[in-house]
């Protein structure tokens, strides 16, 4: 897992970009699927992460717990979880400072696959599990995600998502998965808890 504690601020950004039109891989490929593995964690805040690749993650392709960030024309494939996660875990209580504020524009997710659960954990986009106020989802897509298109559970702040798309997930056909399935499938999946 890549680790990104560090801050920029708002005037002072730490950025990340791919070099014009090239599109770089971060191949986590050798990692094993686990709960720990992400690809990267960003905790840190006031990053600008633009024009990579996140390719088979052992959990989530990035997760975010950091403010302020901004996640742009990147993609997610093949993740063991979620391809982009903002939140926490269930049982945290976020005293309204942590996932706050993160913009994620113009990215794909897709083919991402929770195997340990049958399917039911991996969406293309997660902003669950108690994610601050503020966070917003511009111009994605996300397809053939074993759960759902994006994934708003257990989230008590207003999330914008706007000009986006999902289509084809839920389906353990993508997968070639013979076994028994909980991929719940849904396009959007909107907030509220299992109640």
């Amino acid at each position: 897992t890549i680790n990104i504690t560090l801050s920029g601020n708002s005037s002072a950004r730490i950025c990340i970009w791919a070099w014009s039109d090239e599109r770089p891989i971060f191949n986590f490929s050798s990692m094993s699927e686990s709960d720990a593995n992400r690809g990267i964690f960003l905790s840190g805040s006031f990053w600008h992460l633009k024009g990579f690749e996140i390719y088979k993650a052992g959990d989530n392709g990035i997760k975010i717990e950091g403010n302020d960030n901004i996640i742009e024309q990147c993609v997610f494939s093949y993740c063991g979880d979620s391809g982009l996660q903002i939140g926490m875990a269930k049982s945290d209580v976020n005293p309204g400072n942590i996932a706050c504020r993160n913009l994620v524009l113009n990215c794909d997710s897709h083919h991402n696959f929770d195997s340990r659960n049958n399917g039911k954990n991996a969406d293309g986009f997660a902003c669950k599990l108690h994610a601050g106020p503020g966070n917003i989802f511009r111009g994605c897509r996300s397809w053939e995600n074993s759960d759902n298109g994006w994934d708003l559970y257990e989230n008590e702040e207003k999330i914008i998502i706007e000009d986006c798309w999902t289509w084809h997930n839920g389906d353990k056909a993508s997968f070639g998965w013979t076994g028994s399935w909980n991929g719940n499938g849904n396009g959007f999946k909107i907030g509220g808890n299992s109640s």
